[in-house]
């Protein structure tokens, strides 16, 4: 049964090309005869005449397209038959791909989620090690004044050597400034970590305070062995004692910088070494959102009057006079797809996103 219907359709066919064939002829020779109606020019004196050819041959013109499409029409539907798995197929590609990006959309914004939880770790990390260090470096700082102006004072009053370390203990009640965790002094802005998670980082990464009186003590110590000799000329030591606290300070506060910017460098090679998705990430373009209406067209080719330079370049037009709004909008949303920050009065866009 299936030989048969094929050797029909190969008769239906063959008798189709010889048909053609026929057809291609009987045009050909329809339009030479056509054509050598018009082969005398139009003039004053047969412009009657002139007239009543065109109109013959206009009429050869209608019949030669009717002759035509009685072929050509049947192609059409040959066509129309030979497209349908085409657009069906069409359809399920779109479909499918909507639902791809649909599933890399959500990839992305899980992958955007774990970033930002991340990214908030290793600050709230960074901000913890260095409120730390700042708060040590002020206490040392504090030790280091109080132990400068104590020995200056047991200079000025002449405390005898054999009764330094008793004197300098009376002195080792002196205050030192509170630790604050910078969350609560500079009003740290929770968004992806719990209470809990907040509390282990902060444990994790908090440095342990030294016996501040054992710390003081040791400074004082150091400067013992120099004391004597100092205490026979004490104008002559507040000299050098004012130069030392001052290189003491400088030493101080490059040591702090120095710390800050470690951190900083550790924070930014962690956030480099982020592991990144094996994912391709969706293309971000935009579309023109406006209603279909001459208000918007109106609005379209302003823009384009207006930004006619940077927008030609990017149109699709063979024809100028066949410029329509749709190209102008097309050509306006590659634009702002290249450069997110631009934007045209009138124009709205809507973003898109593409694989």
């Amino acid at each position: 049964m299936e030989n048969q219907e094929l050797a029909k359709r190969q008769n239906a066919w063959g008798n189709f090309g010889v048909k053609m064939y026929q057809t291609e002829s009987e045009l050909s020779a329809k339009f030479s005869a056509a054509s050598i109606e018009l082969a005398t020019a139009p003039s004053k004196e047969l412009i009657k005449t002139n007239e009543e050819t065109l109109k013959k041959v206009k009429q050869a013109l209608k019949d030669l397209q009717e002759d035509r499409k009685a072929i050509t029409n049947k192609l059409d539907d040959v066509k129309a038959r030979l497209m349908i798995p085409e657009k069906d197929l069409t359809e399920l590609v779109k479909g499918y791909e909507a639902a791809v990006i649909s599933v890399k959309k959500e990839i992305e914004a899980n992958n955007a989620a774990k970033n930002a939880k991340s990214n908030e770790e290793k600050d709230l990390s960074e901000k913890v090690k260095l409120s730390w260090v700042n708060y040590i470096a002020a206490v040392d700082q504090v030790i280091i004044d109080t132990a400068y102006k104590v020995y200056l004072e047991l200079l000025e009053t002449k405390v005898e050597p054999k009764n330094y370390d008793e004197t300098v203990k009376r002195y080792t009640n002196f205050s030192i400034p509170e630790y604050k965790p910078f969350f609560q002094a500079l009003g740290y802005n929770q968004q992806f970590l719990t209470d809990g998670e907040k509390a282990i980082i902060y444990t994790a990464n908090k440095s342990e305070l030294k016996d501040v009186t054992a710390r003081f003590l040791e400074v004082m110590a150091e400067k013992k062995a120099g004391y004597k000799s100092e205490l026979a000329n004490v104008e002559q030591a507040k000299i050098i004692m004012a130069t030392q606290k001052a290189e003491a300070d400088k030493a101080a506060k490059a040591k702090i910088e120095a710390q800050q910017l470690e951190l900083k460098l550790a924070s930014s090679m962690a956030l480099d070494a982020e592991p990144k998705s094996d994912v391709k990430e969706l293309r971000k373009v935009y579309d023109i959102d406006m209603p279909n209406d001459y208000q918007s067209a109106l609005k379209l080719y302003a823009a384009f009057s207006a930004n006619i330079k940077e927008v030609e370049p990017l149109l699709n037009v063979k024809k100028w006079l066949s410029l329509t709004p749709e190209s102008i909008g097309k050509a306006l949303a590659k634009l702002k797809s290249k450069d997110n920050s631009l934007n045209f009065e009138g124009i709205t866009f809507v973003e898109v996103s593409k694989l």
